[in-house]
Parts: structure tokens; sequence; C-alpha cells
């Protein structure tokens, strides 16, 4: 009898698949079963995207960039509960941006292996969609539409997309 464990498997992402508004240059952190082979992973993972007739490549996030990631919001507590587990965490980004509101597939390929050579037997494709492009809408009260403001009252400013909170700050 001979059986197979398979190549490195993804348990789960940040974000998680299916989300809907991922980033034009959206980061994916893969919580993998298994420590991957790097370069069998640059070969074998890729993205589908939604009107561009080839598979877009990967880059691996490495180095202070993956640390700064790592070190901040739900990734620092992944990362925190992983030392105690058999899970490996990889970074990964698009080599292009999404187009906004395009569905976006990223494929762990067949192929991907293991450090000891063990590789995945089919691809796996986790669903996403890039966000809408990023927009302001100012909102106020108004007696008819050609007026300006009412002074008393609230004034909002919404934005599609989160913003640094110094860009915040800044609003007059």
């Amino acid at each position: 009898f001979a059986f197979s464990t398979g190549g490195p498997a993804v348990r789960d992402s940040i974000p998680n698949q299916g989300n809907e508004s991922i980033d034009e240059e959206q980061v994916f952190i893969l919580r993998l079963d298994a420590e991957p082979d790097l370069e069998s992973v640059l070969q074998n993972v890729s993205f589908s995207v939604e009107g561009l007739a080839e598979r877009v490549g990967i880059a691996l996030v490495e180095g202070k960039e993956r640390k700064k990631i790592l070190d901040s919001g739900r990734a620092r507590w992944i990362s925190h509960n992983l030392k105690e587990s058999r899970h490996f965490l990889l970074l990964i980004q698009s080599k292009q941006r999404f187009p906004n509101k395009a569905k976006v597939d990223l494929v762990w390929g067949k192929g991907v292996q293991t450090k000891n050579g063990v590789a995945t037997e089919r691809d796996r494709v986790l669903p996403f969609k890039a966000r809408d492009a990023f927009s302001v809408v100012f909102r106020c009260q108004r007696e008819n539409p050609r007026s300006a403001c009412l002074p008393i009252t609230p004034m909002a400013l919404d934005f599609s997309a989160p913003i640094p909170a110094k860009w915040a700050r800044q609003i007059v």
C-alpha cells in the first residue's frame, strides 16, 4: 500500500476567500499545513484575473515588509498563535495591480511542493473580488438640491475604503 499526504495545502487566508473588497495591491497571508518549497510556489501559484487572458504571477513578500505586516492587527494574532503549531505563513502579492471590481482567483496550483518534495496533485482556487475604485462622497442637509448646506446640521464624508488616521485628522 502507498499513500500521500499531498503537498502543502492552504488552510486559510487573510483576507478570507470570498472577500469582495480586496485592495488592488493586496498582500495575501496564507496559512499552510506544511512548509513549502518556495521555488515551486513561484512556479505554480498564480492569479486568474477577470479581463486578463494570461494568469498573473506572484511575488513573495519577505524581509522588513513581511515583518511589518505580521506585526500589525489580525496578522499579529495569527502569527503569535502559530508559534506553537505546525502551520506556516506565506505572504504573497500579485506582480500587477488588480483592476477595480474584477473577479480574482488565487490559484494554488498543482505541483506546489513541500521541502521534502511531496507535491500537490490538483489546483485549489480561492475566489476574491477587487474593490470598487476609491471615492469620497460629501453629504449634508439642504433645503433644496441647489442650495448650500444647512450650517447647523451634520456634514459627512463617506470613503469607499479606509484611509490612514493621520489623513483623516487633516480634514477640515
